[in-house]
């Protein structure tokens, strides 16, 4: 049996030309202290944008008010997690944040915004998002038009 799981992360800029990244806390059991974009797992019955929006809320708070949510990037991967064949399917979205304000849910304990180099090289230990984010910003893909 093979489950399939849905993760939306969101690559969220501001007009500053600066991107926010978050850092897992050190009781998180699957990757503690490694750097993170807001996202998740999508909820049964959930649209997507409605699951990547909520998750950017529950990680980086209500006061983080984004526009322009889009689809960017999306690949998927097979492995064994626990004995079980999963395929986890992952959408990289880009949104613009109209402000600054991020509340840290208990999931991270630190964001920073950071300049776009610094953004890529922090995720240089992930290679699939270190793909998604340099494949976003090489392209453009974060600019509004």
């Amino acid at each position: 049996m093979i489950k399939n799981f849905v993760v939306q992360k969101t690559v969220v800029s501001h007009a500053d030309g600066t991107y926010l990244i978050l850092r897992r806390s050190d009781t998180d059991t699957r990757k503690p202290l490694e750097w993170d974009l807001p996202g998740g797992m999508l909820d049964q019955g959930e649209t997507f944008e409605a699951g990547a929006m909520r998750e950017i809320v529950e990680e980086a708070g209500t006061k983080l008010e984004i526009s322009h949510l889009l689809p960017r990037h999306v690949y998927s991967g097979v492995g064994d997690r626990d004995g079980i064949i999963v395929n986890v399917i992952k959408i990289i979205y880009t949104a613009r944040a109209k402000s600054k304000q991020v509340e840290l849910s208990f999931e991270h304990d630190i964001y920073e915004w950071v300049e776009a180099a610094d953004f890529i090289d922090r995720f240089k230990s992930q290679p699939s998002y270190h793909t998604a984010i340099s494949y976003i910003i090489d392209n453009k893909l974060d600019v509004l038009a």
